[in-house]
């Protein structure tokens, strides 16, 4: 685990076994990357290739279990990608303390935790967009709630991609693949209700948030959905039943 930010590169030594052959692994991974000077490994963290070996055995791809810290300088952001729960957790008080501190400087760096794989890939596609993951976020929310209540529709997956470098939106709708069209009208106006509610709640909401993901989504979301309905009334954010107005969409948060 790595969260020096001004790290050169960072290499460790990889060891675990196959598991179809059996035979170990020991080779040596990168623990740190910064985009911006390495963009041939930033163009495998985006279409999904990094985190994964061959083993030099049998030949099979292999997801890695390692800890790996990503740092998108032109962004001013850091994401830290930590399977194992232990490390993870003494993370995020170490960089609790590390954003206040920060935020007495007043410098911006924004850090994002993830656990699984396929969170750390998509992270760096928002990333390369220059897209805030949160709306992000609350965009899918908005998109499978769409088809449930007009088309009668479950989705069960839903991930942010990039498709001939435009962005969009990957579904798997009724065990059928599907895209859905990345709409910056709609990014905009949840851009301006999620400023409103920042403002409002910065602990539901602000960008230093460790954790956004799709739980976090769900939980903003009613509270986003009330402003968006209607701004002039966000002073009525506590006392309304918010559940009403969001139903809960089968199939989210949705799996790796």
């Amino acid at each position: 685990m790595i969260i020096r930010s001004n790290t050169k590169q960072a290499i460790d030594q990889y060891q675990e076994k196959c598991p179809f052959c059996l035979n170990v692994l020991n080779q040596p991974i990168l623990t740190y990357i910064d985009c911006d000077k390495q963009p041939d490994l930033k163009y495998e963290a985006i279409c999904g290739h990094l985190l994964h070996s061959r083993c030099p055995h049998c030949g099979s791809q292999i997801p890695l279990s390692q800890s790996l810290t990503y740092e998108d300088k032109l962004n001013h952001t850091i994401l830290y990608f930590e399977p194992d729960d232990q490390k993870r957790s003494s993370l995020n008080k170490t960089l609790q303390k590390k954003i206040s501190e920060r935020k007495i400087r007043f410098k911006k760096t924004f850090y994002r935790i993830l656990k699984r794989r396929e969170d750390f890939y998509e992270k760096s596609r928002i990333l390369d967009c220059s897209l805030d993951d949160r709306l992000i976020e609350l965009m899918k929310i908005y998109i499978v709630q769409f088809f449930s209540i007009e088309r009668n529709q479950n989705v069960s997956s839903i991930r942010f991609q990039l498709q001939k470098d435009r962005p969009v939106f990957l579904l798997d709708i009724n065990e059928a693949k599907g895209i859905f069209g990345f709409s910056t009208e709609d990014y905009d106006l949840l851009k301006n209700a999620v400023k409103t509610l920042e403002q409002m709640d910065p602990a539901l909401c602000s960008e230093h948030l460790l954790h956004v993901d799709s739980q976090w989504a769900v939980e903003t979301f009613p509270k986003v959905q009330f402003l968006l309905m209607d701004p002039s009334k966000s002073s009525d954010l506590e006392t309304d039943n918010l559940d009403e107005l969001c139903i809960s969409p089968d199939g989210y948060p949705y799996g790796a």
